[in-house]
């Protein structure tokens, strides 16, 4: 958030919003809070409706501040699952994996890596 907010500095944003690290810290965490209560109720919805198919997915990690393991669906460019971990281990990624698929009843059709 500290070069973001420098960024935004250097663009002379901060007469119009506020760019200070704490402020974008608090509007990501709302936009982070308001993203999953969205996608929460779409899943919701699907999963009532019966509008949930076989999964072709990507093996994926992200290093940013931490190891995030991800499944992204490559037909729909839906994140299925997105966890921090601090191990890398086929055995975590699938564990994840397996218990995010149960809840959507649901299982992976084809995977590429």
């Amino acid at each position: 958030m500290d070069t973001l907010s420098e960024f935004f500095v250097a663009c002379i944003f901060e007469t119009q919003v506020g760019c200070s690290p704490s402020a974008l810290r608090g509007v990501m965490e709302a936009l982070v809070d308001t993203i999953v209560e969205t996608t929460q109720g779409w899943e919701q919805d699907g999963v009532a409706g019966g509008e949930v198919r076989e999964i072709i997915g990507a093996v994926d990690e992200t290093f940013l501040e931490q190891m995030i393991l991800r499944l992204p669906g490559c037909a729909h460019r839906y994140i299925v699952q997105e966890e921090v971990a601090d191990d890398r281990t086929y055995a975590t990624w699938k564990a994840l994996v397996d218990e995010r698929l149960q809840a959507l009843g649901t299982s992976v059709l084809y995977l590429v890596k």
